[in-house]
């Protein structure tokens, strides 16, 4: 009790300082239902509950929807604070700052033809492997010479081209998946998820300025806020429950 009273105090504390100006995001343009441009606006799982944050320590935030290579750039220019929806990997970690909290967690799957073969790993070697510009993947797979990495503009792209049989496989988030097939029969009827990778913590990556450091910091307190009160869970149950 006392380490939730505390907690409280220190937020009420802090809320001040952190409205006083408004915190600039790029969110993704296209990576339902997590982030999306819908009818302009950003839209998804994601941008809920990054709002939720903001709005539980009193702070003012506005959002571009962008292409996600292009919010990964500005923001490490400093256009924007921070950059979701963003995995961890050495150059992440060497270019941004990185909050305590993650926004999601993604549950990384392997896409092929019908009928492919997938072992592990060992299944990329001397295929064609189609991964998406900007997105960070593992580091064991992407810096192995054996495998043929190819790079396409988003996660429909890359199922397009495994349709076509322009390449062999492509690593995706299965939320992500099954909403792109569910939307493209076409693909459903060609298509099949082959392997499970493992499960990849999302964040919300944050510039190396004064205003990304500030950004960052109430993000982290936001989330810390949302998960006590149980609104995290609430927004997570509501979209899981939208894409059943």
């Amino acid at each position: 009790m006392k380490e939730i009273i505390a907690f409280v105090l220190f937020s009420i504390l802090l809320t001040p300082a952190i409205a006083q100006e408004k915190v600039l995001l790029a969110a993704e343009d296209n990576w339902y239902p997590y982030s999306a441009s819908i009818s302009n606006q950003a839209q998804g799982l994601s941008v809920d509950i990054v709002k939720a944050a903001y709005d539980s320590v009193g702070a003012s935030i506005a959002m571009d929807v962008v292409p996600f290579n292009r919010g990964m750039i500005q923001t490490k220019e400093g256009r924007y604070a921070g950059v979701f929806n963003a995995g961890l990997n050495d150059d992440v970690r060497r270019n941004y700052l990185i909050p305590r909290n993650h926004v999601v967690m993604s549950e990384q799957v392997v896409v092929a033809r019908i009928g492919e073969s997938f072992q592990g790993i060992v299944s990329f070697n001397g295929k064609r492997l189609s991964l998406t510009l900007g997105y960070t993947y593992p580091t064991n797979i992407t810096s192995d010479p054996r495998n043929k990495i190819e790079r396409a503009v988003g996660d429909l792209h890359n199922l397009k081209k495994i349709a076509l049989q322009r390449a062999d496989f492509t690593i995706i988030d299965r939320l992500v998946a099954f909403s792109i097939l569910h939307k493209e029969p076409s693909l459903r009827q060609q298509l099949a998820i082959v392997g499970l990778l493992g499960s990849e913590p999302i964040y919300v990556v944050f510039a190396k300025t004064d205003t990304g450091e500030k950004a960052r910091s109430a993000f982290d307190q936001g989330m810390d806020k949302i998960n006590l009160n149980g609104a995290l869970k609430r927004i997570s149950d509501r979209w899981e429950a939208k894409l059943r």
